[in-house]
């Protein structure tokens, strides 16, 4: 079972009509435990901006000829890959970032860190990167 919920003064409730139906129509009986996940969605405009931020970097860069390079390059860099482990030795793969593989609160930790190695990549402030992105 999956609903939205909001946080208020009296805690956690269903975001809508939907979302509380479907908490009472669940099996859930009285003075039973359940463990509830907590997670923040996605939020569509954080993404883009997200590739609005590679964007710029491919476009100001030379050493990546596409710009899926440069985003395997960059997830890395910001510390999120896969250690994988063969009988050939060790090699890595870049994490997903798909909506389904992060939620919101990793997926800002995820651009904040990736913004830093844009910087560092282009050995630039970011105060003109900040002014391209205003618009997202």
């Amino acid at each position: 079972m999956k609903i939205y919920c909001i946080k208020t003064y009296l805690g956690l409730v269903p975001a809508s009509r939907n979302d509380f139906d479907t908490l009472q129509n669940a099996k859930l009986k009285d003075k039973e435990f359940y463990i509830i996940e907590v997670t923040k969605p996605r939020n569509i405009k954080f993404h883009k901006k997200y590739f609005a931020l590679l964007n710029i970097c491919f476009e100001n860069q030379e050493y990546f000829n596409n710009a899926e390079s440069l985003r395997h390059y960059l997830t890395m860099k910001a510390g999120f890959y896969n250690r994988i482990v063969t009988p050939m030795g060790e090699f890595f793969e870049p994490k997903s970032i798909s909506f389904a593989s992060m939620d919101e609160t990793e997926f800002a930790d995820f651009y904040d860190k990736s913004f830093v190695e844009v910087l560092k990549l282009l050995q630039c402030n970011g105060n003109d990167i900040l002014e391209q992105l205003a618009d997202f």
